[in-house]
């Protein structure tokens, strides 16, 4: 007797069921949304992991051959006429936009945003995608209550600073409830993250508070921007990140404040440089995703 296809024939009434749930209909059929796609993987990780544990299995995890990121920010010396185009405005915040939205247009041309927007792009990729954002959204998030601890004026830019900690640290929570996690998680950063948050480093270590806040302005801006300019339609996968990156107004945080602050030339090309340094490293996120 084969006891193994026994096993297996006398309960595919329960494999049959199983094929009918909508979970597996809409993957079948593609209208899977992909958020429930990254709930279901994290919960099979987690399966797998207790099943090892409990059977004892070890594993030998090769150690990370990425190279440690400087993070050296050459930011001085920058002359206006040479890194920035000038126009007769007082609205700082939009100029830096403005400058270098060219970077902006090559971030919504990669292959991992073509392939989001035309429906195509594999569930794994966006799996790891997700998983590296939260990594970075925890990481900053640590980096913004240490700069909200320690600044104590002006008055404006330690609210800014409070309220961004405070922002932040709801959002990431939501996303550790989201997809399941106690706490957070032990992840290990692609080459491109470690680049960004290296930089957030060096700003938060070497820079004045204000061009912090100017790193920051990137990420919102451009994820905003990519929700509007996306053409992801309702049917697609990827519609539910679309919308929830629609609709932001990053400039109620960082207009007033910018335009107050960042008040002579040179302060504006360093603010420039900063800004096109970060709005890279959200390109090359994206790039390697």
């Amino acid at each position: 007797m084969d006891v193994y296809e026994f096993l297996w024939e006398n309960k595919t009434d329960i494999a049959n069921e199983t094929m009918r749930v909508e979970f597996l209909i809409q993957m079948q059929n593609g209208s899977l949304q992909t958020d429930q796609y990254v709930n279901f993987t994290i919960q099979d990780i987690n399966c797998m992991l207790n099943i090892l544990n409990s059977t004892e299995c070890v594993f030998h995890l090769a150690n990370s051959n990425y190279e440690e990121v400087s993070g050296v920010l050459e930011i001085t010396g920058i002359h206006p006429n040479n890194s920035l185009k000038t126009k007769c405005t007082t609205d700082v915040y939009e100029l830096l936009w403005e400058n270098n939205i060219d970077i902006a247009y090559e971030t919504i041309r990669v292959d991992f945003l073509t392939q989001m927007q035309n429906g195509s792009l594999q569930a794994e990729r966006y799996v790891n995608f997700t998983i590296q954002d939260i990594n970075y959204v925890l990481k900053v998030t640590e980096m913004l209550k240490k700069m909200s601890a320690k600044i104590t004026r002006p008055n404006d830019i330690k609210n800014f600073f409070k309220e961004r900690y405070s922002s932040y640290k709801s959002f990431g929570d939501s996303m550790l409830q989201q997809y399941f996690f106690k706490g957070e998680p032990p992840i290990q950063q692609t080459p491109a993250m470690k680049k960004y948050l290296a930089f957030y480093r060096t700003l938060m270590d070497n820079e004045e508070p204000l061009y912090f806040a100017v790193g920051l302005l990137p990420c919102s801006r451009l994820w905003v921007w990519l929700g509007n300019n996306l053409n992801i339609p309702p049917t697609n996968a990827y519609y539910t990140w679309k919308v929830g990156n629609m609709g932001g107004n990053p400039e109620k945080h960082y207009q007033a404040l910018l335009n107050k602050y960042l008040n002579t030339p040179k302060k504006v090309a360093k603010a420039n440089a900063v800004f096109r340094a970060q709005m890279q490293n959200e390109h090359d996120f994206f790039l390697s995703s």
